[in-house]
């Protein structure tokens, strides 16, 4: 049980991690659009990022999960 709740926790890590990586991406890409000369755009393209970079979103998606897992684990252990 103690491994099913720490694989669950893992993932809504993981999932909260993708969501605020997101949210920080729009805030940042906001802040930079401020004071573009008008008729100029910041463009951003996540898929040509992520086939840039792939090693780096995996490596990101398995590190959020795998401290969500330990921190619940170490959490809920048996002694």
């Amino acid at each position: 049980m103690v491994i099913l709740k720490s694989i669950m926790v893992g993932i809504a890590t993981m999932v909260s991690a993708a969501i605020c990586s997101g949210i920080a991406v729009i805030i940042v890409l906001t802040f930079k659009s401020r004071n573009l000369p008008d008729g100029h755009t910041v463009q951003w393209d996540p898929v040509s990022l992520f086939s840039a970079w792939p090693i780096l979103f995996i490596g990101f998606a398995l590190g959020s999960f795998a401290l969500g897992f330990w921190w619940e684990y170490r959490k809920f252990k048996p002694h």
